[in-house]
C-alpha cells in the first residue's frame, strides 16, 4: 500500500508546502546522494563547479580544502539548493544538462519519477526530457503535450518552439510577458510544423486553405483555425494588445496540442 492510498484510506489531507519538502527530501536520499557516491564517468568536482557557473554562485562557498587531511571538502547538492523546492527542481535541471553520461541521464531520469511518484498529492509539475513543466489534467497533459513532444522529432523548429513555449508558461502565473510569449511560441510551432506537412514556407494564416485540405476535415473546423489565429493576433508578443490570463494561456496551449495532434495523425497516416 503506498503513502497515498493509506492517506486516502484515512482521510489524511497533506499540504502541499510539506509534500514539496518530502520531494526535496526525497532528491537528497537518492539521486543527490547517487551522484555523489556512485562511479560514473563525471568528476563530481568538475560538476559542481559547472552547477555554480550556471546558478552564478561562488563555487569556493562549496568546495574546502582540508590542508591538514590533505583532502577537498565538497558539500551535496543539496547544500546548493538550500533544501528549497524550486532551487531543488533548478539543480535538477542543470544537472540533467550538465553530466556526459546517458547511463547517468537515466538515473536522473528515474529518480525524479520515482519521487513525483510517492508524492502523495500532485506536486502541479512533469517532468520531460530533462525539464520540468507545470502539469495540468493528466490525461490531456499526456496525449497533448508529452504525445506531441515525443512525435516532433519530425520536425525540429516545431519541437523548439513548442518546447519553448512550455518554459514561458512556468512562468506565466505572474509574468505577463511570459504569457504573450508562451501564445507567440505556441502560433509559431503550429506554423513551423504546417510548412513542414506542407512542405512550404507560408505563414500559418497563408497556410490555412492548405491545411484544411491536407487534413480533409469537415469545413466548420475552419472556423476553430481561423479562432485559434485571432487569439494568437490578439495576445501575442508579435502584436500589441490585451494580455491573457494565465487560464487563457493554458487553454492556448492545450488547443495547440490538439492542432498538433489533428496534424500528425494525419501525416502519420
Amino acid at each position: 500500500m503506498s503513502l497515498k492510498e493509506f492517506n486516502k484510506i484515512f482521510g489524511i489531507k497533506n499540504d502541499p508546502q510539506e509534500e514539496e519538502v518530502r520531494f526535496v527530501n526525497r532528491i537528497n536520499q537518492t539521486m543527490f546522494r547517487a551522484i555523489r557516491h556512485n562511479p560514473h564517468p563525471d568528476d563530481y568536482e568538475s560538476l559542481i563547479r559547472s552547477i555554480c557557473y550556471k546558478l552564478g554562485i561562488n563555487p569556493n562557498d562549496f568546495i574546502k580544502v582540508d590542508k591538514y587531511a590533505d583532502r577537498i571538502n565538497i558539500a551535496d547538492l543539496g547544500s546548493l539548493s538550500k533544501n528549497d523546492f524550486r532551487e531543488t527542481l533548478k539543480i535538477i535541471v542543470l544537472l540533467y544538462e550538465t553530466v556526459s553520461s546517458n547511463n547517468t541521464k537515466e538515473l536522473i531520469n528515474r529518480y525524479v519519477e520515482l519521487a513525483l511518484a510517492a508524492a502523495t498529492i500532485e506536486l502541479g509539475i512533469r517532468w520531460k526530457d530533462g525539464m520540468f513543466y507545470r502539469s495540468g489534467a493528466k490525461e490531456l497533459d499526456k496525449k497533448l503535450i508529452n504525445d506531441n513532444l515525443d512525435w516532433l522529432h519530425i520536425c525540429s523548429d516545431a519541437r523548439t518552439l513548442f518546447g519553448t513555449a512550455l518554459e514561458h508558461f512556468n512562468k506565466s502565473i505572474t509574468d505577463d510577458t511570459a504569457r504573450k510569449d508562451t501564445i507567440t511560441n505556441s502560433y509559431s510551432s503550429i506554423e513551423a510544423l504546417a510548412q513542414k506537412v506542407l512542405n512550404n514556407k507560408k505563414t500559418f494564416e497563408n497556410n490555412l486553405n492548405d491545411l484544411m485540405s491536407f487534413l480533409d476535415l469537415p469545413r466548420e473546423y475552419s472556423n476553430i483555425f481561423n479562432g485559434y489565429k485571432q487569439i494568437a493576433h490578439g495576445f501575442s508578443s508579435r502584436h500589441p494588445g490585451s494580455i491573457p490570463s494565465h487560464i487563457e494561456t493554458e487553454a492556448f496551449i492545450y488547443m495547440t496540442g490538439l492542432l498538433m495532434r489533428l496534424i500528425s495523425e494525419k501525416y502519420n497516416k
